[in-house]
């Protein structure tokens, strides 16, 4: 529609008027000067009920006071604890993986399941505390570490796949079975989305299974406060001198978690991961129902916003499960593809992580992870080209000026075609359709001819929390998968990039990999 008409298109969607924008300036005046005047609308929360009002779906109070309670989650000295966790699993995965090469040199692997199953493993243990099982060893509900933390319930024991690997399988069905709903001529009719339908109901089945582990990992993670605040309160009764206090440390240390996952509880070293976060405040809105003066002066002091419902807790749980996993997975799962079909800028980017890392990896770390401008390149690249949400759309809910000539009224829709502006030619060259790392070599305002006309993560106030959680990643998995194998995709590939809720490949990416020479075993334990 933009190569079309122009980055300015009014047309109609159903019975409600809508204005396409693909305009960098119009759109910084919808996401930041007017962005009160544009929440979001009501139609993807109806569209994935699993997401209910998390931070994606949420808008006014509700999401300003979600958002400055989630926001230390990811400043950086979190980052900095969880980068440890990133590398642990990335290296766990590459060696599972290894074996599967060394075992069937040439099989086509499915590298976008590997990859999801991967970063689901990474958002699971680094903002959840919990392991799913997805690059080896037990998952949180596979062995004996409480019963919280059991099997039982639907979506247990499905043919001994790992949670993660369940939860792969469990988010691609939902969200294709919810894609398709939306997509029915019959979704704008009233209550169609409800109907018991067999695409209604495998959808909720789904659900019923992806919150039925976050249930699981919630409950673990509730269990192992409860030990802690148990050995603390004895402690305390004992520590009554030095030596006795000393003792109590002792024994706190002796009885507290013994999961033996670093950095997995806010206490560990003053560490606060997400579900920590939350948790807290879900114990302030139980403190306040039960008359604690402390929870309900926490509640109604400002800046502080108001505590969370367990319901609540658990829309946030998973939207950060899903868009903490998928970004990551998505951007790397078209890197693969890019630097297939581009196996001059995949040698690059495998020298340049040599140079950097060595010829391991061993020397990854976050300020290493800084210094790798070409692999930094090749991911803005891939996110221009495949961005996470390529059509975003908002609601005008008050009348917005937006320029001296477009003014548009409340009750319109608006939409963002973030994938279409990233390939304008307006904005990039005559070049905008090809894949060009060397175009980001001066950063990122630079790129274009102005300085939103590359927006993968959105931009002002709602842009996405986790963006550098996410870039961090993918530069880290992407590092060192380089170091470990070259690849190429299988010509079975079929090109068909499909929105749901975020972009990916609707028939998968298989893949051949093959192991770099000297990649052997030295490079696992690394």
């Amino acid at each position: 529609m933009v190569r079309s008409y122009g980055p300015v298109v009014r047309y109609c969607f159903g019975p409600m008027s809508r204005v396409l924008i693909a305009d960098p300036s119009l759109v910084r005046a919808i996401y930041i000067a007017h962005n009160d005047a544009f929440p979001k609308t009501t139609l993807i929360r109806a569209a994935f009920p699993l997401l209910g009002n998390g931070l994606v779906t949420a808008s006014g109070p509700l999401w300003a006071a979600q958002r400055r309670r989630i926001n230390p989650a990811f400043k950086h000295s979190e980052l900095k604890r969880m980068f440890p966790t990133m590398l642990e699993c990335t290296r766990a995965a590459l060696a599972l993986w290894e074996k599967q090469v060394r075992a069937e040199p040439g099989k086509e692997v499915r590298i976008d399941n590997m990859l999801e199953t991967l970063t689901l493993e990474v958002i699971g243990r680094a903002a959840f505390g919990a392991k799913l099982g997805g690059v080896g060893g037990k998952g949180e509900g596979e062995g004996d570490e409480g019963g919280d933390g059991g099997r039982g319930g639907e979506g247990g024991g499905q043919g001994g796949k790992s949670e993660a690997e369940q939860l792969v399988v469990a988010f691609r069905a939902y969200f294709e079975a919810a894609g398709a709903t939306v997509r029915s001529p019959f979704a704008m009719i009233p209550g169609y989305l409800s109907l018991p339908l067999a695409l209604h109901r495998e959808r909720d089945r789904q659900e019923r299974l992806i919150r039925s582990i976050m249930r699981r990992m919630i409950a673990a993670r509730r269990h192992r406060r409860e030990q802690q605040a148990t050995a603390a309160a004895a402690a305390a009764a004992v520590a009554d001198t030095a030596d006795a206090a000393a003792g109590a440390d002792a024994f706190a240390t002796e009885n507290a978690d013994d999961t033996g996952a670093k950095g997995r509880a806010a206490d560990d070293e003053g560490a606060t991961d997400l579900l920590e976060l939350m948790l807290n405040a879900t114990d302030e809105e139980s403190d306040a129902a039960a008359g604690g003066g402390g929870g309900a002066g926490v509640v109604k002091s400002a800046p502080h916003p108001p505590a969370m419902s367990d319901q609540q807790l658990m829309d946030e749980c998973l939207t950060f499960l899903l868009a903490g996993h998928e970004t990551t997975s998505n951007l790397l799962t078209w890197t693969v593809l890019l630097l297939s079909q581009h196996a001059t800028w995949q040698q690059r980017a495998r020298e340049e992580a040599r140079q950097v890392l060595g010829a391991d990896g061993a020397g990854l770390t976050m300020e290493k992870a800084a210094e790798l401008k070409t692999i930094t390149m090749i991911l803005n690249e891939s996110l221009r080209l495949y961005p996470p949400a390529p059509v975003v759309a908002r609601l005008c809910a008050t009348r917005a000026k937006l320029s001296e000539t477009l003014s548009i009224p409340a009750g319109c829709g608006v939409t963002v075609p973030i994938g279409a502006m990233h390939r304008r030619k307006e904005l990039w060259g005559e070049d905008a359709n090809e894949f060009k790392p060397e175009r980001f070599e001066n950063g990122i305002n630079k790129a274009a001819t102005h300085p939103l006309a590359f927006i993968p993560f959105s931009v002002g106030p709602r842009t996405c929390i986790g963006q550098n959680f996410a870039v961090l990643e993918a530069k880290a998995i992407l590092s060192l998968l380089l170091l470990k194998f070259s690849w190429r995709v299988a010509p079975s590939y079929r090109h068909y990039p499909e929105q749901l809720l975020t972009l990916k490949t609707k028939y998968g990416m298989p893949a051949v990999l093959t192991l770099v020479d000297g990649a052997g075993a030295g490079g696992e334990s690394s």
